[in-house]
């Protein structure tokens, strides 16, 4: 168990690094890519509104807007808390969509479509870890924020 925590102390910026930039860099790639297919996802939802339309239009350019905050030494907390914010939103979208729509395919993009309920949930709450291990590991503190906003 040592060795596990040793580790993880030593790689384990760069392992939870390293899977977000994955799976949101893919995930948004695909979905820049294959956009006409991201955006007929929408056609499905039962619970569909403006402000659902508007941020599937956003979606593949935020994710990849919050990959290269966390590549960029000085912005990887910001990314990390903006990845904290996405993937619990996506965590509760899959959730909704489980429970309203559940013939209704994720929009994930790629291979992670394949993906059943849970293991969608598994791979969300793994990155959900990835986001808050990196929050802690960079400290950010909430006022910190609120400069940088103003």
């Amino acid at each position: 168990m040592k060795y596990v925590q040793n580790l993880f102390k030593q790689y384990g910026e760069s392992i939870t690094l390293a899977s977000l930039i994955l799976v949101l860099g893919y995930s948004g790639i695909v979905k820049a890519i294959h956009y006409e297919n991201h955006l007929s996802v929408i056609d499905t939802l039962y619970f569909r509104n403006v402000l659902i339309d508007s941020f599937y239009y956003v979606l593949p350019y935020l994710e990849i807007i919050i990959i290269l905050a966390l590549l960029t030494e000085n912005y990887k907390k910001y990314g990390a808390i903006a990845s904290l914010l996405l993937m619990t939103s996506f965590t509760f979208y899959i959730i909704i969509l489980y429970i309203f729509s559940p013939d209704t395919p994720c929009n994930c993009g790629g291979v992670l479509t394949f993906l059943n309920f849970y293991e969608h949930l598994i791979l969300n709450f793994y990155l959900l870890f990835c986001s808050y291990y990196l929050i802690k590991k960079y400290r950010v503190d909430p006022t910190d924020i609120d400069k940088h906003l103003i």
